[in-house]
């Protein structure tokens, strides 16, 4: 392909579309030498970021464009570049770029495109474990603690007590070494009249991101705590909740993005 005779020359793996005004693209752009990934809509093709890229018409690359939640990674001949977008806000719920359809196609270009291949690969895991409490021990939860946690036998609940204003928290031994782009997955049954979570990327007790369910406050929360500011609250959805009925609070992390879903529901 080549930017002549009025055509521009790229090429474009294309997802999370919605409409031919409504959707992302991530690819090759000959005429301006960049990798680049970028968003459709009625004005126009928009890029969002890139990574200069020399490229050539006639020849053909191996292009990889790797979606995970909202973490676009864009792949070309031993160059790569990542972007991280915003949910996409579908029915009041949180949704992550695979939610729309997947294709091909260009911005007034013509080229050739061949060996197309989608795949939707799971997790290599490494570790696959769970707590149940039934034995009146917290045997994984070997980490930082802040508050009070007494695990009970009976109910097979771990039970936490924050210490004044601060929350409590408790620190897991996942038992593995974690990578830049590993896949975690943490799935945790909770019920609270108050706020109840799951945290991540803890470095100290006043030091890490949590996600979380907050019941008084009838939201469910991202947000981070650190040793100047305290906790902060960077996004919320709001939800009916109860203080009488027992969530599933799953979060899923790789590189840096993060999936939440309350009871199955991103």
């Amino acid at each position: 392909m080549k930017p002549i005779g009025g055509y521009k020359a790229n090429s474009y793996v294309i997802f999370d579309y919605w409409s031919p005004t409504d959707f992302k693209f991530a690819g090759i752009d000959v005429s301006t030498n960049k990798l680049l990934v970028g968003h459709r809509t009625a004005s126009g093709w928009i890029t969002d970021n890139f990574t200069p890229f020399q490229a050539k018409s006639d020849i053909t690359y191996n292009l990889l464009i790797q979606v995970n939640g909202t973490n676009v990674i864009v792949n070309a001949s031993n160059r790569s570049f990542s972007y991280l977008y915003g949910p996409r806000v579908v029915d009041g719920e949180n949704q992550g770029l695979n939610k729309g359809l997947l294709g091909f196609g260009s911005d007034q270009s013509r080229g050739t495109l061949d060996n197309i291949k989608i795949q939707a690969l799971p997790p290599q895991i490494t570790l696959d474990t769970t707590e149940d409490f039934n034995d009146g021990a917290a045997n994984l939860f070997t980490g930082t603690t802040t508050g009070t946690w007494v695990p009970t036998a009976a109910d097979q609940r771990y039970t936490g007590t924050p210490t004044g204003t601060a929350a409590a928290t408790k620190g897991i031994d996942l038992g593995a070494t974690l990578h830049a782009d590993s896949y975690v997955e943490l799935t945790t049954q909770a019920k609270t009249a108050q706020m109840a979570g799951s945290c991540s990327t803890s470095t100290a007790a006043n030091d890490y991101k949590f996600v979380a369910f907050d019941v008084a406050l009838q939201r469910v929360v991202v947000g981070h705590v650190d040793p100047t500011r305290g906790m902060v609250i960077e996004q919320t959805i709001a939800k009916v909740l109860s203080s009488t009925i027992d969530y599933t609070l799953s979060l899923s992390l790789k590189a840096t993005s993060v999936a939440v879903t309350l009871n199955a529901r991103t």
